[in-house]
């Protein structure tokens, strides 16, 4: 009886202990599946696989072979293929859309978060009307307006993103700029800029990188989304959005493979960065850097 009272006070603290170790597996496989589709997707005219407007490369509603692992669409075009260079339209536009979000939303959050209040109540003003809009319809709005070309969607998406972005990182400067080696630092005379990215950028950075992966699962949403209305890159050029939406429109009763392969592609992509961001703020949050 003794030997199990003194045992089981000190197996606790090595099981919290341990756990509070590393980001675990599931962070590590997340990491490992984004970038794969990232490396796929820069690769994928390198691959050997066949061209992905191909028609008829086997037998349309084809199942998965061993020639065609996820099989082939109505027009006989390899699933995986397109599923491959579908990648490069989501990953370019969760990327870099979210990339310009966070250069132009966060240099003017750290400006606005540490300048004048007249600045920050203009600038903070005019993020809180663009928020105010429905993002789905705004973004439908931009699209419309224009054209439905990748660089559109990609700007589109960050200007939405820039707002929110910029709230963020306005909020974390004015919590940083509060804290004492900030204002041991005015005190000794630093210019602005060198106080705004040297004191302050240093210790925001891991709040962008936690929005920003964030922000790229948000993105692929957003593509989706418009792929599925139609507003996104025109076909023959495939994207995962409208890959599924070529599958729901006419094909879903004969082959459900047509939009599953593709919709399963988003929601472990979405799912993997959701998921870093939230163990990197976690991570952050604790205080312990080693990883």
């Amino acid at each position: 009886m003794t030997l199990t009272v003194t045992e089981k006070p000190n197996a606790t603290p090595v099981a919290k202990r341990s756990s509070s170790k590393g980001l675990g597996w599931f962070f590590w496989a997340c990491t490992f599946w984004v970038l794969a589709v990232i490396i796929l997707a820069i690769i994928a005219p390198l691959l050997p696989i066949d061209n992905p407007n191909k028609t008829f490369v086997c037998q349309p509603f084809s199942g998965p072979s061993g020639s065609h692992l996820l099989g082939c669409d109505d027009l006989g075009r390899d699933i995986l293929s397109r599923i491959i260079f579908g990648s490069r339209v989501s990953m370019f536009v969760g990327i870099v859309s979210i990339g310009i979000g966070l250069i132009i939303g966060g240099f003017l959050g750290l400006i606005s978060g540490y300048n004048n209040k007249k600045l920050d109540t203009v600038m903070n003003t005019i993020a809180n009307i663009i928020i105010s809009f429905p993002t789905l319809i705004l973004l439908l709005a931009i699209v419309a307006v224009f054209n439905h070309s990748l660089i559109v969607i990609t700007l589109s998406i960050s200007f939405i993103s820039i707002p929110l972005l910029f709230r963020v990182i306005r909020s974390a400067t004015i919590s940083v700029a509060n804290k004492e080696f900030v204002q041991a630092a005015r005190t000794m005379g630093s210019s602005r800029i060198r106080i705004v990215f040297v004191e302050i950028l240093p210790n925001i950075t891991p709040i962008i990188v936690v929005y920003g992966c964030l922000g790229i699962g948000s993105a692929i949403i957003a593509e989706g989304t418009l792929a599925f209305l139609g507003l996104s890159v025109s076909l023959p050029t495939p994207s995962w959005g409208n890959m599924i939406a070529e599958g729901a429109q006419s094909f879903l009763r004969r082959d459900f493979l047509l939009t599953l392969w593709p919709s399963i592609m988003i929601i472990m992509t979405v799912v993997c960065f959701n998921f870093i961001s939230q163990r990197l703020e976690g991570k952050f949050n604790s205080g312990d850097g080693a990883i």
